[in-house]
């Protein structure tokens, strides 16, 4: 039954070129279809239930969707309730002989009570709170690892926020010094050529007078 009810769930999510843009009371009775009513709302922990339109459809990861879908029908209550029938009221027979989902909720429901008279609107209405509890509690248990690993993120972010700044010390360090060593080097090689010039020049007069010497006298 965990594909036949994931199939029935996702069935919500398709949206028709007519249904784009739906009416109030049209808005009204999609928000039932899919389970969200006041009382949800008020029972609801860390996140309000999702818009459903194209795009969400889109971003949904469906493998967990599907994860979801399993899982919850094993919290399945006993005897018919909203998961019966949202199953019965999307069966490939039903939805070709009547497109109208309004209608197939009302004939899924009419043909489980026929089986099931103790079935109210009242107890359909809050199997969909059970599951909405279920799925918020697996939300904020799965939330639990989330954080802890966005925690380590952060002392992560930290660590290279720190790392950076001693790397730009350490390059403005390193350029400091380079330019100590640069203009050192000019100097030390600017004397040197001076030395060199100068001890040159008076080297070669020396020696110029020295032949002039050894020659006159």
């Amino acid at each position: 039954m965990a594909n036949k009810f994931f199939n029935a769930v996702k069935s919500a999510f398709i949206v028709t070129e007519e249904e784009n843009t739906p009416s109030i009371k049209e808005e009204k009775v999609v928000t039932t279809n899919v389970g969200v009513n006041t009382t949800n709302r008020n029972v609801a922990t860390s996140t309000s239930s999702v818009e459903i339109n194209e795009k969400t459809v889109n971003s949904i990861n469906q493998g967990l969707l599907d994860k979801l879908c399993e899982r919850l029908e094993q919290e399945n209550l006993p005897g018919p309730d909203y998961m019966e029938l949202k199953t019965a009221m999307n069966d490939e027979f039903i939805v070709e002989a009547v497109p109208d989902e309004n209608k197939r909720f009302g004939i899924a429901f009419k043909t489980l009570q026929a089986s099931s008279p103790s079935l109210t609107k009242q107890y359909v209405l809050e199997s969909i709170d059970k599951y909405v509890k279920i799925l918020k509690n697996w939300e904020n248990e799965a939330l639990v690892d989330v954080n802890k690993k966005r925690s380590e993120i952060s002392d992560k972010k930290k660590e290279i926020e720190t790392l950076t700044q001693q790397m730009n010390e350490l390059l403005k360090r390193r350029n400091e010094l380079q330019t100590e060593v640069n203009s050192t080097e000019e100097k030390c090689a600017k004397n040197e050529n001076d030395m060199k010039n100068a001890v040159g020049f008076l080297v070669s007069k020396l020696e110029e007078d020295k032949n002039k010497i050894n020659v006159v006298l």
